[in-house]
């Protein structure tokens, strides 16, 4: 039972990852934040910080690879992307 967890978790994480990943190659000034709560559904939460002329790509983006890693593997990675400025470590 232990180890079914554990390797849950390092699928989760790899699927985090992997969108951290795909992200940062096309959007190499963004900055990410894994929330170490989530609301209620979701398996893990990545925020997202971009510049004002990369949000709207970098969220339709972000949507689109969590969706396929959600029909792939059942995990629901949810993306919130905000400005920049909101960005909490300076």
């Amino acid at each position: 039972m232990v180890a079914e967890v554990v390797t849950q978790e390092k699928r989760l994480k790899a699927c985090v990852e992997q969108i951290i990943n795909e992200l940062h190659e096309e959007f190499p000034n963004a900055e990410f934040l894994l929330e170490a709560e989530t609301y209620s559904d979701e398996d893990a939460i990545i925020r997202i910080y971009a510049h004002e002329n990369v949000l709207n790509p970098i969220s339709d983006k972000a949507s689109e690879l969590s969706l396929q890693l959600e029909l792939k593997t059942g995990y629901f990675i949810l993306p919130l992307v905000n400005s920049i400025e909101a960005y909490p470590i300076r």
